[in-house]
């Protein structure tokens, strides 16, 4: 087996970076039927819950209106109809996100480590080996997020408002208009505050990586610590250490609150204006009064969607550079690389037997002069 300098690729080198476009569309596209079924369920169980509360509410409206109950009782046996169904494909939609997320990141893990063991020792030189352990444990454990949490939501976010814009509209014009400006400015706020975003998550993953390093430091080397008698120093350090890493998760926790409550503002406003709206259009003789909670649930389902996607988006920054601190060891060259071709055997002629040690008579043998092999 023989070593050389590094002058090609190296075998750990992965020319597709876990960060980039291209390199998700290749960790994807083994899992694209598992993704497909979760993007479906989704889609079906937002379906299914956006029917079920429009029923609800045309039932709120006949019941207003004065019908008798037995002509409610065929909408009520389908309304009872669509729980079950609605209650499985939630639970498909999370089974096999989630199935497909820690493929995913089983697949990850395998070639952090595969890196890793071309780039040791001399990469661990370069990097504290608690900072490469967060990166293959919790930087890698953060991507979960987005595979189980943003792919399919990201699918249904643009499926299920327009749906309800559409509807709005074909309901009346008017409320579909009031509905249109708070759900555009809506799908805006996650990129508000991009660069502060990106900036404040690449800062939360390095000191997350610095305060785990310094914990491995503190644990192996506690042997030394205490004849050295630097427990106080040691102790400085883990608490600066963990200083940082509180004020960069205060300072991204602070952002991502910004944002939440600029959704949920937002929100209100809108619901808040498809409600005066359809008032107004009521008052006006435009609009069938037992309408009113129709266009209320259209209101309320066209912004859910996006909000659950604001909540998962704030964390964006946060795995982006969760997965550029991956990127960073499964695309770095290690100082020399292995040219063989195969592992061979050690010859057994090369292999010096020693006696039993239950033998008392047996004598060590020894290796065979070269003239023999």
């Amino acid at each position: 087996m023989t070593t050389v300098a590094v002058a090609a690729e190296a075998p750990g080198h992965v020319s597709e970076a876990p960060g980039r476009p291209a390199a998700l569309r290749t960790l994807l596209r083994p899992h694209w039927p598992r993704l497909a079924g979760a993007i479906t369920c989704g889609l079906l169980d937002q379906g299914l819950a956006l029917a079920a509360t429009l029923l609800g509410a045309h039932l709120i409206g006949e019941a207003l209106s004065g019908a008798e109950p037995g002509d409610l009782t065929t909408s009520l046996w389908v309304l009872g109809a669509l729980v079950v169904p609605k209650v499985l494909a939630a639970w498909a939609e999370s089974y096999l996100a989630h199935d497909l997320a820690f493929r995913v990141l089983a697949e990850l893990r395998d070639r952090c480590y595969r890196a890793l063991a071309s780039l040791t020792p001399g990469y661990l030189l370069r990097r504290r080996s608690g900072d490469i352990g967060a990166t293959a444990m919790a930087d890698i454990e953060l991507l979960e997020l987005f595979f189980a949490h943003s792919l399919s939501p990201l699918i249904v976010a643009a499926s299920v408002p327009p749906a309800c814009l559409v509807s709005a509209f074909v309901l009346d014009p008017l409320i579909g208009a009031s509905l249109l400006p708070a759900i555009a400015l809506m799908a805006t706020v996650p990129f508000w505050l991009r660069r502060r975003s990106a900036a404040q998550g690449r800062r939360m993953r390095e000191a997350a990586g610095e305060a785990a390093a310094e914990t491995v430091d503190a644990v192996q080397g506690l042997a030394e610590t205490l004849v050295f008698a630097r427990q106080d120093t040691q102790t400085e350090r883990l608490r600066k250490a963990t200083a940082r890493l509180g004020h960069a998760t205060r300072a991204h926790r602070s952002r991502g609150g910004v944002e939440k409550a600029a959704g949920d503002a937002i929100a209100a406003v809108g619901l808040i204006a498809v409600l005066l709206t359809s008032l107004a259009l009521v008052d006006s003789g435009n609009l069938a009064a037992d309408r009113v909670p129709t266009a209320a649930v259209l209101g309320a389902f066209a912004f859910l969607p996006l909000m659950t996607l604001v909540d998962t988006w704030r964390e964006l920054a946060n795995i982006r550079a969760a997965a550029n601190r991956l990127t960073e060891i499964v695309t770095a060259r290690p100082d020399v690389t292995d040219q063989a071709s195969e592992s061979r055997p050690v010859p057994e002629q090369l292999i010096r037997p020693w006696p039993s040690r239950t033998s008392t008579s047996a004598t060590p043998r020894t290796c065979p002069t070269p003239s023999a092999t």
